[in-house]
């Protein structure tokens, strides 16, 4: 659809959200040839991060609608966890991973989830304002989705992580480790740069830099007497270098976005 239209007929504006949705969809069909949806565990991502995260911050929560739009949402969750989960173990089946220490750290995370005081799903319904007149109809309905749908589809990703998952985990960190692990690692350059580089050219260049860089640390901390590691040292411990108290760094943000 989006080859379908003429780009003769696009604002500037219009051109650069269809050149930006191209490229979206262009590297989702590419992750799906590489089997990116098969393995996907680390603590930066995934529905433990991602769910909690929109529910309590992106999700509308002003009218009687939104929170039954929030409702909808949690009754949906088993699905779609269902579907994360069938991924998991088919990646798994198949050879793709991830390294044991992401792994571990998506299980804290759940831990915390499940094991911790309250739950967060749930308590969302304290936050239903009063002047809605459907409150604590919504609140039961919110609170029943999140002990029925939401906490058990979580409770069920602990297993599948710490059953399946983590046996398999790798040892090492890098992409290599999975099948077509050089193509992965290629194509994740080409997403996150914006342009295809060959990955070893990046990796000299990142060699390079740090040469660079370490190279001028040392030239500034010589002109102060001292080794790299006393200098670094210095500046840690060095009361001047820090703020004491909130209005005086935020002064200092204020002035440096001036």
């Amino acid at each position: 659809r989006l080859d379908a239209i003429d780009a003769g007929e696009l604002s500037e504006e219009e051109r650069i959200t269809a050149d930006v949705l191209r490229i979206d969809y262009e590297n989702a069909i590419t992750s799906d040839d590489l089997c990116l949806r098969w393995f996907g565990i680390d603590q930066l991502n995934g529905a433990q991060v991602s769910f909690p995260t929109f529910v309590q911050n992106f999700h509308p929560k002003k009218t009687a609608a939104d929170w039954e739009n929030l409702i909808k949402r949690y009754q949906a969750f088993g699905e779609q966890m269902s579907h994360e989960l069938a991924c998991l173990e088919e990646g798994v089946s198949q050879g793709y991973n991830s390294p044991r220490i992401a792994v571990e750290r998506v299980l804290g995370q759940l831990d915390a989830m499940l094991d911790g005081e309250g739950d967060l799903f749930a308590d969302l319904a304290d936050a239903i304002p009063e002047t809605i007149e459907e409150r604590e109809a919504l609140a039961a309905g919110l609170r029943d989705a999140a002990s029925s749908v939401v906490r058990p589809a979580f409770e069920e990703m602990r297993r599948i992580v710490r059953e399946v998952v983590l046996p398999k985990a790798h040892e090492n960190t890098g992409l290599w480790q999975n099948p077509r692990g050089d193509e992965i690692y290629a194509f994740m350059v080409k997403r996150h740069l914006g342009k295809a580089m060959d990955p070893q050219t990046v990796h000299e260049l990142g060699l390079a830099e740090l040469e660079s860089i370490t190279k001028e640390m040392d030239e500034i901390a010589a002109a102060a007497g001292m080794s790299r590691d006393e200098y670094a040292a210095h500046l840690a411990s060095d009361a001047t270098n820090f703020h004491s108290t909130k209005e005086a760094l935020l002064a200092e943000y204020e002035a440096l976005i001036r």
